[in-house]
This record gives C-alpha cells, sequence and structure tokens, in this order.
C-alpha cells in the first residue's frame, strides 16, 4: 500500500545554503533501508514529499521510527 507525507527532513532544514538538496534527498532511502519490506518510492526534501510503499501493518511502526530520525521536524 502506498503512503504520502509531508517530509520535513531536519538535516535539510538546518541547512542555509540549500545546496545540497540531492545528497539530503539521497540520505532518505539509506536511513529507510533497515526496513526490509518498506520502498521509498520518492524523497525529495524541496518538495517536501516522501512516498512510501509498505505493508499497512507496518505503517506505526514505520513513522515512529520516521520521527525519531526527525524526518518530520518542524
Amino acid at each position: 500500500m502506498q503512503f504520502d507525507y509531508e517530509l520535513n527532513y531536519f538535516d535539510c532544514q538546518s541547512c542555509d545554503g540549500k545546496i545540497h538538496c540531492k545528497e539530503c534527498s539521497a540520505k532518505v532511502p539509506e536511513l529507510l533501508a533497515r526496513f526490509g519490506d518498506v520502498a521509498v518510492l520518492e524523497a525529495d526534501t524541496v518538495k517536501k514529499v516522501l512516498r512510501l510503499e509498505m505493508p499497512p501493518e507496518r505503517e506505526d511502526e514505520v513513522l515512529d521510527a520516521l520521527e525519531e530520525m526527525r524526518f518530520f521536524a518542524d
């Protein structure tokens, strides 16, 4: 099942120059690799989009982990 979230990744928000957007976006799939059954369909820190495909029963666990990794930081 596909899930869409607003991505406010902390590392990106702390970057004043906004010159590392591609590198920052590329970190997202690397950080989510620990979840074997979660596929990153899109991770774009500029558009603030995170699109995942995963079993619905894993959503709470994955969201908790994403919050700990500060993917949804304000």
